[in-house]
């Protein structure tokens, strides 16, 4: 095996395993969603930190993290949308909602590229497929 392709299955390898802390079956594993909390706690004017199970989000609060976080501003809308309806609040979200949104969207990712995911086994050797 050349130098190239064992750097290139090296790291392959690092990246599957980084991968697999933060998504297994295509679901948010709980050390990700620790870090989603954290984040949201970093934009969040209230005095909840990272360990409370919920964190809230002025709409400000959360229209930043949206947007640095590279989200459509239209699922902030929807977001805010369905929350009115459901339980009659206004502009506020939750950490919570900013989770549900990262999932659908690792979801959507994951369904879109199933044989990258298969791919990324630990311990699989890629090979170079020339076209």
């Amino acid at each position: 095996m050349s130098h190239l392709r064992k750097e290139y299955n090296a790291c392959r390898k690092t990246v599957c395993i980084r991968k697999a802390n933060l998504v297994q079956d295509r679901r948010l594993t709980p050390k990700a969603i620790e870090v989603l909390r954290l984040i949201c706690s970093w934009y969040s004017s209230s005095n909840s930190s990272s360990d409370d199970c919920v964190i809230n989000l002025s709409r400000e609060e959360a229209t930043r993290l949206w947007y640095r976080c590279g989200i459509r501003l239209a699922t902030l809308d929807e977001k805010i949308s369905q929350n009115e309806k459901k339980e009659g609040c206004s502009n506020n979200l939750s950490s919570e909602d900013f989770i549900e949104v990262v999932q659908r969207t690792v979801e959507d990712e994951e369904a879109k590229s199933p044989n990258v995911s298969s791919n990324l086994e630990v311990g699989t050797d890629l090979r170079f497929h020339v076209s």
